[in-house]
């Protein structure tokens, strides 16, 4: 690495935050950029065509933390407003917190420093994915699920076939966007991919595999997630960026996404040898189950056609008498 030297002076961040009608929600993402070790910090907020927003409330929350407020009158969509936000930042360095996701309070202070001392000019972190639901009884949301997204060092032969960073992890250098140009408006969805896929022409990303935010999805929203309509939805959308970037799928790197599906298909496949031993291992144990349940069964058959029989009836009357003739002389 080349080590750039830097002015004492901690470098200036801005933090831009999308949001529309969740206000409630929006003072969680808020104030967990307020939390955040690092200073200083500006926040753009852009107000994407939503409710009127309290700015006193919002000012107190954030304290000593600038707040750039830009209201758009009507939605104009996820890369402009992004896009917006990026034009009125005036931060050496840009990250992103859509309103329903937060930051841990190390985010910031685990990325900076080394963008501010390496040779580098885009650095993620890694990232929590939270489900949340609406708990009836309890009024209150809660976490339905929890993980650990994709934590994986760059490569820009994944990069180009999944996105697999989410933008609230990464922190750019501003002179990322005067070299690489804005988002692209033209995409509804996938629009950080489309961007991060563009960066990596110019840029090797530098990854901290240490998990500092939260992504969150709702659990409705997850429901919905899983309709055919909207894997139509994904499907045309990923369909767009793949043709939109097709000239970089070079012979080299369609061999190696051959290669990585020959070699997940393999491991497939020994998962599925483990499973056939453990269904026949499972088996095994059931015919011996049954095999001693049969023996058992067969036991207790011979054993009532005995105690049917005359020698049985017999036998029980001579113990009958036996036990008789035996408490006679223990009398007298």
């Amino acid at each position: 690495m080349i080590l750039q030297k830097r002015p004492d002076q901690p470098p200036l961040i801005s933090i831009i935050v999308r949001t529309k009608d969740r206000p409630k929600i929006l003072n969680k993402a808020l104030k967990s950029i307020y939390e955040q070790t690092y200073r200083p910090i500006e926040v753009v907020l852009v107000n994407d065509g939503g409710c009127d927003l309290e700015l006193y409330h919002i000012k107190s929350i954030l304290n000593d933390i600038t707040l750039n407020y830009i209201r758009l009158d009507q939605n104009r969509g996820r890369a402009h407003a992004l896009n917006l936000g990026i034009e009125h930042a005036k931060g050496n360095y840009i990250g992103f917190l859509d309103d329903d996701d937060e930051f841990y309070p190390d985010h910031i202070s685990s990325i900076i420093p080394l963008l501010n001392s390496l040779d580098y000019h885009i650095a993620y972190a890694d990232t929590e994915l939270i489900y949340k639901r609406y708990n009836p009884d309890k009024q209150e949301l809660e976490d339905a699920d929890r993980r650990i997204f994709i934590s994986k060092d760059f490569s820009y032969k994944d990069i180009l076939l999944e996105n697999y960073i989410p933008l609230i992890s990464i922190i750019f250098s501003r002179d990322v966007f005067v070299n690489i140009g804005m988002f692209d408006e033209d995409l509804d969805i996938y629009e950080d991919w489309d961007y991060l896929i563009r960066c990596s022409q110019c840029y090797h990303f530098y990854h901290v595999p240490k998990v500092t935010a939260k992504y969150i999805q709702w659990s409705d929203v997850y429901q919905i997630a899983q309709s055919k309509e909207h894997e139509k939805i994904i499907d045309k959308s990923y369909e767009k960026i793949i043709d939109k970037h097709k000239d970089k799928f070079s012979p080299e790197i369609i061999k190696y996404y051959r290669d990585k599906i020959n070699m997940l298909e393999a491991k497939l496949k020994d998962k599925d040898l483990i499973i056939k031993d453990l269904e026949l291992s499972i088996g095994e144990k059931e015919r011996v189950m049954r095999d001693l349940e049969k023996r058992l069964k067969d036991k207790e058959e011979y054993l009532n056609f005995i105690k049917s029989g005359r020698g049985w009836r017999l036998l029980s009357k001579y113990y009958k008498l036996r036990d008789s003739i035996l408490n006679f002389f223990k009398k007298n």
